[in-house]
C-alpha cells in the first residue's frame, strides 16, 4: 500500500513540476527558471543533508559520480525548460519522461540483462517519440517550433537518463539526500549567484510561486519515490512512470492545449511504452 501511494505522489508531483516549468520559462527564459528552482531544492535539501553527515562511502569515485549526477541532471533541466517554450508541455513532458527508458539502455549497456520485450518497448518509445515529432499540429501554440522542442525534450531525456542511472547505483551507498544535492547546489553555483552577481536574474510576481512549487516538487517527488522503493521498488516505478499521462491531462485541462490525431497518437504510444517497460523491471 505504502508504495502504490508514493509511487502515485511521484508521479504528480513531477507532473505538477513539468506543468509549473512550463508556464514560468514563458515569464522569465530557462536559465532563470533553473537558478531559482535549484536555489529552493538547496535551500530544501541542504538540512537533511548536513543532518545524515559525510557517509564513510563518499570516496574519490562517488564524489566524481555525484559531479556527473549534477551536471547531467542540470544539462537536462536547461534543456527541457528551453523545450518548454516552444513545445507544449503536452508533447515536452511525456518525451522527457523518457528517462527511465534511457537509464534501462544504459544498463543493458553496463552488462544487466536486456529481455526481448523491454528491447521492443525501447524502440516502441523510440518510434513514438518520432511520430508525435514529426506529425503535424493543428493547433499550435504561439512560437511553437514543434520539431525543436521533440529534438531539446529528447536530449534532455538522454541526461536525466544517466543522471537516473548514476543515482540508482550510487543510492545504494550514500544516503538519498546527498544524491539529489549535487544538481542543486551546481545550478545555485554555476547559474543562481553568476546571474545574480550580473543583474541578469529575472524574477517576476507570476513566476516566483511558479519556480518555488517546481523547486519543492521536484525535492519531494525524489523523496517519495525514494521512500516508496523501500517497500517495493518494482511498485513505485510503474506508477511513478505515469508521470507522462499526468503531464498530458493537466496540459489539456489546465492550458488547453490540443493535440492532432497523430500527434496523440505518438504520445500514447511513448505512454504505453514507459508503462509496459515500467511494468517489465517490476517482473
Amino acid at each position: 500500500m505504502a508504495a502504490i501511494v508514493f509511487g502515485s505522489l511521484t508521479a504528480l508531483l513531477w507532473a505538477g513540476s513539468s506543468l509549473a516549468s512550463s508556464r514560468s520559462v514563458r515569464y522569465i527564459g530557462q536559465y532563470s527558471v533553473v537558478a531559482w528552482v535549484m536555489l529552493v531544492g538547496t535551500v530544501v535539501t541542504v538540512p537533511f543533508t548536513i543532518a545524515s553527515g559525510v557517509p564513510a562511502t563518499l570516496d574519490q569515485s562517488a564524489l566524481l559520480a555525484l559531479i556527473a549526477i549534477g551536471a547531467s541532471a542540470l544539462v537536462g533541466l536547461l534543456l527541457m525548460y528551453a523545450a518548454l517554450r516552444v513545445g507544449k508541455v503536452t508533447v515536452v513532458g511525456p518525451i522527457a519522461a523518457t528517462e527511465g527508458a534511457v537509464a534501462a539502455l544504459l544498463s543493458a549497456l553496463a552488462g544487466e540483462p536486456l529481455a526481448p520485450l523491454a528491447a521492443a518497448l525501447l524502440l516502441l518509445v523510440v518510434g513514438g517519440v518520432m511520430l508525435s515529432t514529426l506529425a503535424p499540429d493543428p493547433s499550435p501554440i504561439t512560437d511553437e517550433r514543434p520539431v525543436r522542442a521533440a529534438i531539446l525534450a529528447s536530449i534532455a531525456a538522454l541526461m536525466f537518463g544517466i543522471s537516473l542511472f548514476l543515482s540508482g547505483r550510487l543510492s545504494l551507498d550514500l544516503p538519498i539526500s546527498w544524491v539529489v544535492l549535487p544538481p542543486r547546489i551546481l545550478g545555485t553555483l554555476t547559474l543562481f549567484l553568476p546571474l545574480l552577481v550580473t543583474g541578469s536574474l529575472r524574477i517576476t510576481r507570476k513566476a516566483l510561486p511558479l519556480v518555488i512549487s517546481t523547486g519543492l516538487t521536484e525535492v519531494l517527488g525524489f523523496a517519495t519515490f525514494s521512500l516508496g522503493a523501500r517497500t517495493s521498488l518494482a511498485t513505485v516505478a510503474v506508477l511513478a512512470s505515469q508521470v507522462a499521462t499526468f503531464t498530458v491531462i493537466g496540459g489539456w485541462i489546465l492550458f488547453r492545449e490540443r493535440l492532432g490525431r497523430v500527434q496523440a497518437l505518438g504520445i500514447a504510444i511513448v505512454i504505453l511504452g514507459i508503462t509496459g517497460l515500467a511494468l517489465t523491471k517490476a517482473t
